[in-house]
């Protein structure tokens, strides 16, 4: 897949949903949000759509897409209000 390549917006909402589906099935399996964080990184890293992952503070990341858009996934929100 080029840059040039545009990504559909479903394919991309149905990473971003498959990506909070695993971090639910690894805080079953015990994870705290850094281990998820760290895994869910790792898995995205694989997905061909996905450019780069940016971890942001501990919890949070980047995706950057092969198309040059990016979304944010945000697990770690106690920290934007302030509970850190």
């Amino acid at each position: 897949m080029t840059k040039e390549d545009k990504i559909a917006r479903e394919v991309k909402d149905k990473l971003i949903k498959e990506a909070y589906s695993r971090v639910e099935a690894l805080k079953a399996e015990g994870y705290d949000l850094e281990g998820c964080s760290s895994r869910l990184k790792q898995w995205l890293e694989e997905q061909e759509e996905v450019k780069e992952v940016m971890m942001v503070y501990k919890t949070d990341l980047t995706v950057k897409f092969v198309d040059g858009t990016q979304v944010g996934i945000l697990l770690g929100r106690e920290h934007l209000y302030g509970r850190e």
